[in-house]
């Protein structure tokens, strides 16, 4: 049996795992970089209404066009959040991409994340959702202080959340699984790997705790506060998708469909169920 067909069946077990234990894996997906109208993006809206899997979708302030709330306007399991400002890398040449770092001037950040969301807000209304999702998932901790006040509710970065409350009044809600191979072409990674991220995740969640401490998630310690109710996020990017990431993320929310029954191992998140307060568990 190919590897890739007992990755499959090893997430399929694993969420049937959650069924017999009476419990729920929660999911979440995350689209990130939008900006316009696109077949692209057209092809993205097709999955979320087939598998029924609610999507949100980071935009860029500065990039957005009138395009974008004309084709999503109308769906009703898309929500926008903000993304950045104008997704830009500020970042020395020397370090990491980031928009909102340590490296930039705070009341400069502020005022940018400040316009973001009135753009969105103006160009979305009600349907827009006050997410934070900083380009290349960094963002300066001390910018993140002010969101809460500036008019955000969540935050979303990359891997398991240190913190799912990182600022009163502030929920960090992350995504974990990415298909794309960002330093080699930005074609799909192997799909055991992707899926034997994906499967190893959701059994951490669904053993905690007993695990000892020490325990790898994605190839990396898990943080400190380790929060076992943080859903699962599923994390993509329409606009550099090849037709095999395509054909992947097809699979993977056809593989994920039979169980998000009454009684099932999982179920897909909206945005704002995945950034509530009261779904954050005490941290251990």
């Amino acid at each position: 049996m190919p590897e890739s067909a007992n990755a499959w069946k090893a997430l399929d077990a694993e969420l049937c795992a959650w069924a017999h234990a009476g419990r729920t894996a929660s999911l979440w997906w995350r689209d990130d970089d939008a900006a316009t109208g696109s077949a692209a993006l057209t092809q993205l809206l097709e999955l979320t209404e087939k598998f029924a899997a609610p999507l949100a979708l980071a935009v860029v302030p500065r990039r957005a066009e009138a395009s974008l709330p004309q084709m999503i306007g109308q769906a009703h399991n898309i929500t926008p959040i903000v993304h950045g400002y104008a997704h830009i890398n500020h970042a020395p040449r020397t370090g990491k991409r980031a928009e909102f770092g340590a490296h930039r001037d705070n009341a400069v950040m502020r005022a940018e994340v400040t316009e973001g969301l009135s753009l969105l807000r103006d160009m979305f209304g009600s349907k827009l959702f006050p997410v934070f999702v900083p380009p290349w998932n960094r963002l300066d901790e001390d910018l993140a202080v002010h969101l809460p006040r500036i008019g955000y509710h969540g935050v979303s970065a990359f891997r398991p959340a240190p913190n799912r409350t990182p600022v009163p009044g502030l929920v960090q809600t992350n995504s974990h699984i990415d298909a794309i191979d960002w330093h080699t072409g930005r074609c799909l990674r192997p799909a055991d790997t992707v899926l034997e991220e994906l499967t190893t995740l959701l059994r951490i969640r669904r053993l905690h705790p007993q695990i000892p401490k020490g325990t790898l998630v994605l190839g990396k310690p898990l943080p400190r506060g380790f929060d076992p109710q943080e859903p699962t996020g599923l994390l993509t990017h329409h606009l550099v998708q090849d037709a095999d990431g395509w054909e992947f993320l097809s699979q993977l929310l056809r593989a994920i469909a039979p169980h998000c029954r009454p009684g099932g191992g999982a179920c897909w998140l909206t945005c704002a169920e995945a950034f509530s307060v009261e779904a954050v568990a005490t941290p251990v």
